[in-house]
């Protein structure tokens, strides 16, 4: 049965700010140990508390059912999921409407990306933090440059709308801009820097942090660059165009530029809570709650009561002795 687009009233929080996109972790595992984000020994979580996909599709349907129509599928790893095609291609059976993206890594998309795009996923965000083969495979920890490339190329063949994400770091995004902004000129593809954000498990945030407007002062030392209008008042990155149009590399400055005033998502933990900001270790445990036989009716009223509590704003980041709750859960565990 299809479900039925905004039936009920939008989900609007305290500061005014209607909810219109969700981000839905289907596994905290993942195929890299980052340096930057993965502690050294993650507690993942038992395969019960991982939400099926059933219970998945319910939370799809029941969200947007208030007039949610993004929502994206993240990890871990989302591809690491097994059966991961079958997730998108039933989200998109009962709400044919909505926009499926994905964000990943990248490593298996050879294999899947075809089967991805027949069950309907509609984009994907492909994370590259370095266009040096060396470098990734350090920065990672394993050897899979090659694989994530040939994904890029995949991707690109297979029509999808495709971006590449890259997490700036100080001794990599510095001196490799250039490399970055040749690979968006040569792919046709935008290429977007997100300012490392501390988290559990990155102790070492300062040492590698390096800020969107450092980054710009290096391009205009060598290139002409100009800030393009934002497609959605909501979108979280900064767009500029270089090269008479033939290169797009985008920011997501969430340290130094913050966008909270129209953040208007929310995130689904792979183990079944609602999370309504990202840096806040408020949660709303759902899983169990759906698993005793609630109505859609008391599971969207859980939802709106957590939501209602999403904070106005992030702590400041850049405060020497900002340090992340010792209570919260790194990134790969709460979900990109």
């Amino acid at each position: 049965m299809h479900c039925t687009h905004a039936v009920n009233p939008p989900i609007i929080d305290r500061f005014a700010r209607q909810i219109g996109n969700v981000r839905i972790s289907v596994t905290d595992r993942c195929n890299f140990r980052c340096r930057y984000c993965m502690p050294e020994d993650p507690p993942f979580s038992p395969k019960e508390e991982i939400l099926t996909f059933e219970e998945i599709v319910r939370l799809v349907k029941v969200l947007h059912s208030t007039g949610i129509s993004k929502f994206r599928i993240t990890g871990g790893e989302p591809t690491l999921r097994k059966g991961i095609e079958d997730l998108v291609r039933q989200i998109k059976q009962v709400c044919p409407a909505i926009s499926v993206s994905m964000t990943t890594n990248g490593m298996k998309l050879n294999v899947l990306a075809e089967k991805l795009k027949n069950a309907g996923l509609n984009a994907i965000n492909i994370s590259l933090d370095s266009t040096n083969e060396e470098t990734f495979n350090h920065l990672i920890q394993r050897n899979h440059f090659q694989q994530v490339m040939t994904g890029i190329e995949k991707a690109l063949q297979l029509g999808f709308k495709t971006k590449i994400n890259a997490v700036a770091l100080k001794g990599i995004t510095d001196r490799e801009i250039e490399r970055f902004i040749d690979f968006s000129m040569q792919k046709n593809v935008e290429v977007r820097f997100i300012e490392l954000m501390p988290f559990n498990g990155n102790e070492h945030f300062r040492d590698y942090f390096i800020s969107k407007q450092e980054i710009i002062d290096l391009i205009r030392q060598k290139e002409e660059i100009r800030e393009l209008p934002k497609a959605d008042p909501n979108q979280t990155s900064i767009v500029y165009a270089l090269r008479n149009g033939k290169a797009r590399i985008g920011f997501i400055a969430s340290v130094t530029e913050s966008f909270c005033n129209t953040c208007n998502r929310i995130r689904i933990t792979a183990n079944g809570t609602i999370r309504p900001c990202l840096h806040d270790p408020l949660e709303e445990p759902i899983r169990f709650r759906m698993r005793q036989g609630i109505s859609d009716e008391q599971l969207l009223t859980i939802i709106r009561n957590v939501i209602n509590k999403k904070w106005k704003e992030h702590p400041e980041f850049n405060l020497l002795d900002y340090k992340p709750p010792l209570s919260d859960r790194a990134m790969m565990l709460i979900g990109g």
